[in-house]
């Protein structure tokens, strides 16, 4: 709104929206919070590029948060997971030691993910980012967080 309203005025519109549909915020965790969570439990914190992991996640994370129906279609574990798993293979291309396949492995077991449903999540996540920019013009938020990029990846 860029100043034109105060933050208490947006908070207020939020809460009435998400009430009136019936979306309540204290039934599951968010993705992020579920992601920092399971990289606990992994203990991918103990990582030397976990910072760069984190950096990552939020990116992508940012980007499922704006596309209602991908987050109705896949449960929270496999959309998760796979970010993880997207976070891990582009990490992987900067770092050839990183370790995917077994980090990969922990999720799936950790999880008990379907693997035919996993993949098609993950599949899901990176065609939305392939096309964020075109279907979601309007979300700027991405356009300002400028601790990681994918073009800087390139």
């Amino acid at each position: 709104t860029h100043g034109k309203i105060q933050t208490k005025e947006i908070v207020k519109c939020e809460e009435s929206i998400l009430k009136s549909i019936g979306f309540s915020v204290l039934d599951k965790p968010s993705i992020f919070i579920f992601i920092e969570f399971l990289s606990v439990s992994l203990n991918l914190h103990l990582l030397d590029n976990f910072k760069e992991v984190i950096n990552i996640i939020t990116y992508i994370t940012k980007m499922i948060i704006h596309d209602y129906n991908l987050l109705k279609k896949y449960p929270l574990k496999y959309l998760g997971g796979s970010c993880l798993f997207i976070t891990f293979k582009i990490i992987e291309q900067t770092d050839n030691e990183f370790q995917t396949k077994s980090l990969l492995e922990k999720i799936k077991n950790k999880l008990n993910l379907n693997e035919q449903i996993f993949y098609s999540s993950s599949e899901s996540i990176l065609e939305l980012a392939k096309n964020f920019e075109k279907t979601f013009s309007y979300a700027k938020n991405l356009n300002k967080f400028d601790s990681f990029s994918l073009e800087t990846l390139k």
